[in-house]
């Protein structure tokens, strides 16, 4: 049942599993609660629809060389469904190699092996209606080419109407008997017991209209992304008398996203070899998107991160122009042109032909998806694991939300790994193309210019991980192995916030797997 601020605020005041989100940890996590005849409460910040109100709250700053493509509030929503509501849809499986400590990355591991999930993928794929086969094994059932050296993996949209289609909930959820939703819910404060700090009393809730009320619960679970988590974790540890503590300091720290990034342009006689096998309609609705991993033999031998590439048409090379053009219409609508670099504007006037040449090649492409009249390239693109940075983080600033809880900054950064998997992944990519006879690459000149750092314009796949992050340990992480949080009895973390390391797949089939794995753990203890 759906509850607007007039109808919660004088409800019962207890339940059983309290879920702060209703994106893709809460949701499903709340269905399969249900399944087992336990009733749940999602309390989400959010209405029903979106509302600038709301999304209000998820402004806040990038203080890192490298920005988010959607900044802090356009790369995740803040309304019933949360990020579902704006995301591809796209789901990968993390590798074994994923859970491994490795040598050569810092704080690597985790705290349990690919084993533990295997029964909870099973269960994810039925529930988001995807084929594991088919994302791990899918040369068997679709013409994909072969690259020498490469194994072949795929990301798969889930089927229209299961997995994670809010729509498709939203009748179930309004008659739900289990499962109350609680609309324009801001979760404001944690509340501890006064008798015993380690136990969750209750959390503070208030409406944009100032309805108010405390909310108590056996179990509380943050399902609020890999931003949101941590900074209503660190806003909790500011209070008078906190429910939590960060004496480790770790809370928001190891931010992690997926650097995304073309990289190289596909020239040769046979370069339009992965125009047509980039895309496969496996059925109706369900498109499987292939990549090319690099083996973990060879990860391990070069001492460099997970990774994968994929080839797809797009307008030309980004030059420094161009970029500076995007910075400025960037400027420009977000009002902040006191921000913007001048000198962007010598490189605008400098290369005013192939900022025009660009954005021609890029309305064709939005305007003929199918069959673009205007020539474009086949680039190469990597999408990379990011490896653990403690200096990458998610922190509070001084400016205050409606609620008067500080607004978060967050601080982008890598490790010197990330640059050298990008260049492995060229050489390695340019020999196989020449093995294959198809072709051969041509570097990016931005990235062959900056040889240092992996490249400016580069994007994240949006897939916000780490700042909670899953550890043996509380000096290592903020949850232990069952996602219960270091120093409470009763306070949960899911999402992808708790992945101490975010292998190079979208992340969102192994929320839903962490979900349903708490969910058995939580159920076995009500027993």
């Amino acid at each position: 049942m759906f509850y607007f601020p007039k109808d919660w605020v004088n409800l019962e005041n207890k339940t059983q599993v309290l879920i702060v989100g209703s994106g893709a940890a809460g949701l499903s996590m709340a269905l399969k609660l249900e399944k087992l005849n336990i009733p749940s409460l999602i309390i989400e910040g959010g209405e029903l629809n979106y509302t600038e109100a709301s999304q209000e709250i998820y402004k806040g700053e990038v203080v890192s060389d490298h920005k988010l493509a959607y900044d802090l509030d356009g790369s995740r929503q803040r309304f019933f469904g949360g990020s579902t509501n704006c995301w591809a849809g796209m789901c990968g499986e993390l590798d074994e190699e994923d859970f491994f400590p490795r040598d050569w990355v810092d704080r690597s591991g985790w705290p349990i092996v690919k084993k533990d999930l295997d029964d909870y993928y099973n269960e994810a794929a039925l529930f988001l209606g995807i084929d594991r086969k088919k994302i791990n094994n899918p040369q068997n059932f679709t013409n994909i080419p072969h690259l020498e050296g490469f194994e072949i993996r795929a990301l798969s949209r889930f089927l229209n109407g299961s997995g994670l289609d809010v729509d498709f909930f939203t009748p179930h959820l309004k008659q739900s008997n289990l499962i109350s939703v609680y609309l324009n819910a801001n979760c404001i404060k944690i509340n501890a017991s006064s008798d015993d700090r380690s136990l969750i009393k209750s959390v503070t809730i208030r409406s944009f209209a100032n309805h108010e009320k405390k909310v108590s619960s056996e179990y509380y679970i943050l399902c609020c992304g890999g931003i949101e988590n941590a900074r209503l974790l660190l806003n909790s540890t500011e209070s008078d008398s906190p429910a939590i503590t960060n004496k480790n300091n770790i809370i928001g720290r190891y931010y992690s996203d997926h650097p995304i990034a073309p990289c190289a342009t596909v020239i040769g006689p046979k370069r339009k070899v992965f125009k047509s096998n980039s895309h496969h309609n496996l059925n109706a609705g369900q498109p499987l998107v292939h990549f090319y991993k690099l083996p973990f033999e060879i990860q391990k031998k070069q001492k460099i991160s997970n990774s994968a590439i994929c080839f797809f048409e797009q307008e030309d090379e980004l030059l420094d122009g161009v970029i500076a053009a995007r910075n400025l219409l960037r400027a420009v609508k977000k009002n902040k042109l006191d921000e913007y670099d001048r000198s962007d504007i010598v490189k605008i006037l400098n290369n005013p032909f192939n900022i025009l040449k660009s954005y021609f090649q890029r309305q064709n492409r939005l305007q003929n998806s199918k069959n673009p009249t205007i020539e474009s390239r086949i680039a190469m693109r990597f999408q990379l694991e990011q490896t653990p940075n403690r200096e990458s983080r998610v922190y509070l600033g001084n400016k205050l939300d409606k609620f008067g809880m500080r607004k978060v900054k967050l601080n982008w950064v890598f490790n010197k790994i990330e640059r050298k998997t990008a260049d492995l992944l060229m050489g390695y990519a340019a020999d196989a193309l020449q093995i294959g006879n198809i072709g051969t690459l041509k570097m990016d000149q931005r990235l062959y210019s900056h040889s240092d750092r992996i490249p400016m314009d580069l994007r994240g796949g949006q897939h916000h991980c780490g700042t909670t992050r899953m550890a043996a340990t509380s000096d290592l992480g903020v949850v232990d192995k069952n996602l219960k949080t270091f120093g409470t009895k009763n306070l949960f973390i899911c999402g992808s916030s708790v992945f101490p390391t975010n292998g190079w797949v979208n992340p969102t089939f192994t929320i839903v797997a962490l979900s349903f794995r708490l969910v058995d753990y939580i159920s076995k203890k009500m027993v």
